[in-house]
Parts: C-alpha cells; sequence; structure tokens
C-alpha cells in the first residue's frame, strides 16, 4: 500500500461513522456545525418529523402535498421481502383523490409511467412496481433512460407521488435515485424501517438518515379481493412478457454469436465461396475481392 494510503483511507472511515451517528468530522455532534444544521433543516424532509405520532409518515406524506411538494418513495428488500403489497398500501393510504385501484394507479413499464404522469390530475399516487427491471441503472445514457429522467426532472410540480418497488437503490437509475424523499427498508413482510433522502444541490452528494424504529404496514386493499388478483394477474402477465422478449433476444444473440464464429472459420469461409460460385468474389482482373469475402 502507497505511503499515506492507510491514514487517509482511516480518516474516511471514521468520516463516514460520524456521518452515520450525526456528527461532524471532527467528532462534533451535528447540531455544533452552523452548515450541517441548515444543511439538515433546509434539506432533509424530513427535519421535524415527529416518529412519537404512530400516523407521522402518512402525515408527513399528507403534510408535503399540501405543501405542493410531491413525494418519492422507494420500497427496497430482498425478494418475497414484501415489497410490493406494502408499496399498494402506500399508493392506498396517502392517495388525496381516494381512488387508487390496481388498473390505473399500477404501472410496469416505462411509457406507462410517463402516460400516466401526463393524464392524472394533482395529489394522485402511482406505483412503479420492478422498477430496476424497468428503469435500470444499467441502462444509464441509453435513449429510453434520458427520456426518462427528463420526466422524473420535471413532474414535480403536478404533486403526483411515486411508490417505487426496487430490491436495492443501486438497481435503479441515478436521476431517479437522486430525487428520492424516502425509503423503506423491508425487515420482514408488513415491516420497515424509514429512512429520509436529500443530496447536496451543489455536489450531488447523498444523505440519509434513519427515521424512528420500525413501522408496520396493514395489507393492502382490505375487503376487496378482486384488486389483489388483479394486481397478480398483472404481475404475471408482465413476468411472462419480459421473459418472452428476453428469450427471444437471447436466441437472436446466440444466433449470431454462431455466424460470426463461422465466418472466422477458413474452411466454412472456403466452402461458402465455392457453393456460391468463385466468379462471383473475383475482380474484374481475375483478383479475389477481399471486400466481397
Amino acid at each position: 500500500m502507497p505511503k499515506g494510503s492507510f491514514a487517509k483511507w482511516k480518516q474516511n472511515k471514521e468520516s463516514e461513522e460520524h456521518i452515520e451517528q450525526g456528527l461532524t468530522q471532527d467528532g462534533a455532534p451535528v447540531e455544533d456545525s452552523p452548515y450541517l444544521e441548515r444543511l439538515q433543516e433546509s434539506d432533509d424532509p424530513a427535519a421535524e418529523v415527529d416518529v412519537e405520532n404512530p400516523e407521522w409518515f402518512q402525515d408527513l406524506i399528507e403534510y408535503r402535498r399540501k405543501d405542493k411538494r410531491n413525494t418519492s418513495i422507494f420500497v427496497l428488500g430482498a425478494p418475497r421481502a414484501g415489497k410490493s403489497y406494502t408499496a399498494l398500501t402506500l399508493g392506498e393510504v396517502t392517495d388525496s383523490q381516494g381512488d387508487f385501484d390496481v388498473e390505473n394507479h399500477v404501472v410496469m413499464h416505462t411509457a406507462d409511467f410517463v402516460r400516466k404522469i401526463n393524464e392524472f390530475p394533482q395529489g394522485c399516487n402511482i406505483m412503479y412496481d420492478e422498477g430496476g427491471a424497468g428503469h435500470s441503472s444499467r441502462r444509464f445514457m441509453s435513449k429510453m433512460n434520458i427520456m426518462m429522467n427528463a420526466v422524473l426532472q420535471t413532474f414535480g410540480s403536478r404533486y403526483i407521488n411515486v411508490v417505487w418497488t426496487v430490491p436495492n437503490m443501486k438497481m435503479e437509475d441515478v436521476t431517479a435515485r437522486q430525487l428520492c424523499t424516502f425509503s423503506i427498508r423491508m425487515i420482514a413482510r408488513g415491516k420497515g424501517i424509514i429512512y429520509s433522502h436529500w443530496s447536496d444541490v451543489h455536489t450531488g452528494k447523498p444523505y440519509w438518515r434513519r427515521l424512528g424504529n420500525y413501522v408496520q404496514f396493514g395489507k393492502p386493499f382490505d375487503g376487496k379481493p378482486k384488486q389483489i388478483k388483479a394486481y397478480e394477474k398483472m404481475k404475471f402477465d408482465y413476468q411472462k412478457e419480459m421473459y418472452e422478449s428476453i428469450a427471444r433476444e437471447l436466441d437472436n444473440l446466440e444466433r449470431d454469436e454462431k455466424n460470426s464464429l463461422k465466418l472466422k472459420d477458413p474452411n466454412f469461409l472456403a466452402e461458402s465461396i465455392r457453393s456460391a460460385g468463385i466468379e462471383d468474389f473475383l475482380t474484374e482482373k481475375g483478383n479475389l475481392n477481399v471486400w466481397a469475402v
């Protein structure tokens, strides 16, 4: 290790630990640092929340809506951790129109998401399920992500809340992550820990902090079994369509790879030339036409 590298690593590590503990880089409490205090008060979306109130999270979303601010919530967790049902519950209980349903408010494709943003009235909720598949960070700077990011940066004035389900933050595109307001880390089905998110507007550096203990979420669509069945069918159809599309693409890639390997085989090339007729691969002077080959 180069000289001084360990000391720098240790300093960075201690700085990260201080931030997690609510301390500044020199170890002083956050409240002793005017800059960090201003940063928290001005940018943390939950700077003054009272987590002792059982309905604090729902009330906070409603307060933001009345203050003409939209909210972007990421529901995170391993497969089968209860992300989707928690997202459905959030969408249902915080929708100001009171008409949240699966058919009109749940999307699994980016194009559908953009249409809903354009069509919905203020105060509605949208659930973007499987966000890591539809708006993936692996498609960074793809044409689709560029267009989607333009929507994400401008639709705040519509006061439409979005609930995303993603296994972890890194799987979502960077723009969506930077615009995240809250995340919910599922620790069991129906049970999650909530974090507030904000970033430095000059550097883009992300910040987040845990808000209280875990929150218990009820089951979605209580007394409305048809909505649950509609959601399960939508998810199954989406997965089936996606898997079939991927299978077709894999078949095409495998065929292209085989053809590419054949073209590198001199015996295959020689046999192809003989079968087609050697005259097609000669110049007017009788020389071999490399471009034709």
